[in-house]
């Protein structure tokens, strides 16, 4: 399974930049190199443990 890692200090307090990073599933309406993702199995935005299914 391919892995990324990256890190960046944001001009933001954690509790805005933690509400808009934690919806793994809308990664594509705030990064500008993603078109389209969605959750595996469904799960919930945010959710402890959700999975990327695909990012393209």
């Amino acid at each position: 399974m391919p892995m990324v890692e990256f890190s960046a200090v944001l001009n933001s307090d954690a509790q805005r930049a933690w509400s808009v990073v934690k919806k793994f599933g809308e990664i594509q309406q705030w990064h500008p190199a993603i078109v389209e993702s969605s959750l595996e199995d469904g799960e919930s935005d945010g959710a402890v443990g959700c999975l990327l299914a695909q990012c393209r």
